[in-house]
């Protein structure tokens, strides 16, 4: 009986763990897809210059 206070609590550990790993993995995939702005220098360059004009119109 007293190896099962034992072995259900890190049965438990081992399975979040692997759920850990699993999710850590379907993002690190979703991180090999190509970023919008590195891929697109023309829409880089707009997105870069909207936010310059924000920040210029909010100091004023």
């Amino acid at each position: 009986m007293n190896e099962w206070i034992v072995l259900v609590p890190l049965l438990v550990v081992a399975f979040a763990a692997l759920l850990g790993l699993a999710f850590d993995s379907l993002r690190d995939a979703r991180r090999r897809t190509p970023v919008l702005l590195s891929a697109d220098a023309a829409r880089a360059r707009a997105t870069v210059d909207y936010y310059i004009h924000v920040q210029d119109s909010i100091s004023g």
